[in-house]
């Protein structure tokens, strides 16, 4: 998982799979690191959570820690981030055409927690996957119907203003003309 970059440096993405076991993500990540021949002075961490839909704020934080905690030398590495997405593959399973609702950004949480836990061995930086899904899906855009929809990232969570189908509207794709002026007038929009 890791990618050497043009300086010399690398990037080292750590998956979910990969913090299982935090008594053996040190000797795992130094073991890689050897076999890379690079220092942690060169590498940079990404402590990559994916979806963080499947369970509450708390169980991703004391992951993290868990596994920050378990690096010796932390300060050493290049940078270290925290990621994630609270976003649905589908939109379609929390807001209805024809709506607006919104999503709580638990990645956000996750990372405001770590930055006030008195028992963490660095700080990390954040990242996100902005406003989709870590898998993107795999569709035929002849063979589905897609909804129009603006997504806009407000403190906390994600505002998603959603229209009808692109294909079926007879608006067809300028009814996002009618998204963005229903964003506008929404108390959390924050200007041009």
């Amino acid at each position: 998982r890791g990618l050497l970059g043009a300086a010399g440096e690398v990037a080292i993405r750590l998956l979910p799979d990969d913090v299982d076991t935090p008594s053996m993500l040190d000797g795992d990540l130094l073991e890689l690191l050897n076999a890379l021949g690079v220092s942690r002075e060169r590498t940079h961490l990404l402590l990559d959570l994916r979806s963080v839909s499947q369970h509450d704020v708390g169980f991703y934080v004391s992951a993290c820690e868990a596994a920050i905690n378990a690096l010796s030398e932390i300060d050493k590495y290049l940078t270290l981030t925290v990621a994630g997405s609270s976003m649905p593959q589908s939109l379609s399973q929390v807001v209805k055409t024809q709506s607006t609702g919104r999503i709580r950004r638990k990645e956000s949480d996750v990372w405001i927690q770590l930055q006030r836990s008195a028992a963490l061995a660095r700080r990390p930086n954040f990242g996100d996957y902005a406003a989709v899904h870590p898998d993107l899906m795999d569709l035929d855009p002849t063979k589905i119907t897609v909804a129009a929809d603006v997504r806009y990232t407000v403190k906390g969570e994600m505002l998603i203003i959603r229209g009808n189908s692109t294909k079926h509207n007879p608006l067809g794709f300028k009814q996002y003309y009618q998204l963005a002026k229903t964003l506008a007038s929404d108390p959390a929009y924050s200007g041009q």
